[in-house]
């Protein structure tokens, strides 16, 4: 059953904007940190926290969880 919902977490994934969609499988699925990611990237740490905020409400929105304020 976990496996389900991991691949439909994937397939959901799959339909973030790019920045996003990598910013968040590098983190998550990699075990990237911030700083690396930023690195690999090329770019500032903080945008890498912004794509990765905006990544995680899209994600909730496909799933249909609430979006945070």
């Amino acid at each position: 059953m976990e496996d389900v919902q991991e691949r439909n977490e994937l397939y959901e994934l799959m339909e973030l904007v790019p920045n996003h969609r990598n910013a968040l499988y590098l983190y998550y699925y990699e075990g990237y940190s911030i700083r690396e990611i930023s690195r690999l990237m090329n770019a500032r740490e903080n945008t890498v926290k912004s794509w990765m905020r905006r990544g995680k409400q899209e994600l909730r929105s496909l799933l249909g969880g609430e979006e945070d304020a």
